[in-house]
């Protein structure tokens, strides 16, 4: 069967409005998007939509367009563009490209797990989860909280098998919780956004905090954002990236919170 190349990214929106052009031949495929100074792009790749994706080449700014091209002669691939232009996101290395760089991890005596960065996601791999939730938790600190403003912690998450973990925003020393949801995670990707308001004083030193404690089954983290603002403003962010694209799977499959279903219909279909 003939090689085919599919690009599931914010590219669906620019081409719904003539911004950007693919070119296509037996020997290249060849993309194009707007550029601005400043910004920075990161392309990456699938040959399996239920495997998720890993990032293939880092596109600097070249205005007014982008230009970015493979050789067209490898196995079916899916393609997405992240932006890696700064925003208000406070997490540092939350896409874990830098392994587990700005990241802190705490495996306590009565649990054992190593934790990991494995194809760009973060891996916790256990053997015995301990008795309590935070005997195995990640945990990044400095990030600022005012008082009477609003937050959206996002995240994507899997598991080996359907269990919870426990997602905090803390004070320093872990004594305040500003925010705690127990999720519940399946084997399938899944997006999770978590919105509160900052009712306590400032912090300007907080933390968050996953614990994966209290149970044996492996995680996958990845994507790990801190904004300001609500729902809302995370799901206007959120369909900026997608567009409409050309139909909803593919939507669904660029932000990875799609059925394994849906992968393997994308998959077979190339649509």
């Amino acid at each position: 069967m003939k090689n085919r190349l599919i690009f599931l990214s914010i590219l669906t929106a620019l081409a719904a409005r003539g911004e950007w052009s693919g070119q296509f031949n037996s020997e290249r495929a060849e993309f194009r998007w707007p550029a601005a100074v400043g910004q920075s792009h990161t392309v990456l790749s699938s040959t399996n939509l239920l495997e998720g994706f890993a990032p293939l080449a880092t596109v600097q700014a070249t205005p007014p367009s982008n230009v970015w091209w493979m050789a067209a002669d490898l196995p079916t691939r899916f393609f997405k563009l992240q932006d890696d232009t700064a925003t208000d996101d406070q997490i540092a290395t939350g896409d874990f490209f830098q392994g587990l760089e700005n990241w802190t991890v705490l495996v306590n005596d009565a649990a054992t797990a190593t934790v990991s960065v494995a194809d760009g996601e973060l891996f916790a791999d256990i053997t015995e989860g301990g008795t309590a939730h935070w005997h195995i938790a990640l945990r990044q600190f400095g990030l600022e909280l005012l008082n009477g403003s609003n937050y959206v912690v996002e995240f994507d998450a899997r598991t080996a098998s359907n269990r919870t973990i426990q997602v905090r925003m803390q004070s320093q020393n872990g004594s305040t919780n500003y925010v705690s949801e127990t999720i519940t995670i399946s084997t399938n990707m899944q997006t999770v956004q978590i919105a509160f308001t900052m009712s306590d004083p400032t912090d300007l030193n907080a933390r968050i905090q996953f614990s994966f404690g209290e149970d044996n089954n492996n995680v996958w983290i990845d994507d790990v954002v801190l904004r300001t603002g609500g729902l809302r403003d995370a799901a206007r962010l959120m369909n900026e990236r997608m567009g409409r694209g050309n139909n909803f799977m593919a939507s669904k499959a660029m932000n990875d919170n799609g059925a394994a279903e849906d992968y393997a219909l994308l998959n077979d279909s190339y649509f």
